[in-house]
C-alpha cells in the first residue's frame, strides 16, 4: 500500500495529510505519521535541496554567462531549501 504512493510520487502528500488530521499510530507501522514526515522532509534536504543547490551554484560560477533564468532557479532553491529547514525546525 505504501509502496503505491511512492511510486506514485503522492507521498509527500499523503504523510502531511496524516499529520494535519491527527492520524494516529496505525498498527503493523514502525513509526507514528509526524516522525515519518520529519524523517522524510529530512532526506528530502539532505539528498535533493543541498546537492541540487550546489550543482546549480557551480554551474552559475563556471558559466561565463549567467541568464536570469539561472539566478531565478538559483534563488527559488536556495527559498525552497530554507523553508523546508525552517518547518523542520518549527
Amino acid at each position: 500500500h505504501e509502496q503505491l504512493y511512492i511510486w506514485t510520487l503522492v507521498k509527500p502528500g499523503v504523510d502531511a495529510w496524516r499529520v494535519a488530521s491527527g492520524t494516529e499510530h496505525e498498527e503493523g507501522k514502525t513509526i507514528d505519521p509526524m516522525r515519518e514526515l520529519y524523517t522524510m522532509k529530512v532526506m528530502e534536504l539532505v539528498a535533493e535541496a543541498v546537492p541540487g543547490t550546489i550543482i546549480q551554484l557551480s554551474a552559475i560560477l563556471s558559466s561565463k554567462s549567467v541568464t536570469s533564468h539561472a539566478i531565478f532557479s538559483f534563488v527559488f532553491c536556495i527559498f525552497t531549501a530554507s523553508f523546508t529547514s525552517a518547518i523542520l525546525s518549527w
